[in-house]
């Protein structure tokens, strides 16, 4: 059974787990995007993709945090 006390408590969490599944969803775009413009291209040179990929490394460990 709902308890009407803890309906306004209820909405927050609910309207926070939305904000985060839709974060989530932004990162994973945003970091697909970058591995596939950076890191897929066969035209960059070894050191380019070494730092493409350090910069991808940063972003995932940053946001894993």
């Amino acid at each position: 059974m709902i308890d009407p006390a803890n309906a306004p408590h209820d909405a927050r969490s609910r309207g926070v787990t939305a904000i985060r599944g839709a974060v989530n969803g932004l990162m994973a775009e945003v970091l697909e995007g970058h591995i596939r413009e950076h890191l897929g291209a066969d035209d960059l040179p070894p050191r380019q993709r070494q730092e493409d990929l350090e910069q991808v490394v940063a972003a995932l460990r940053s946001y894993l945090k």
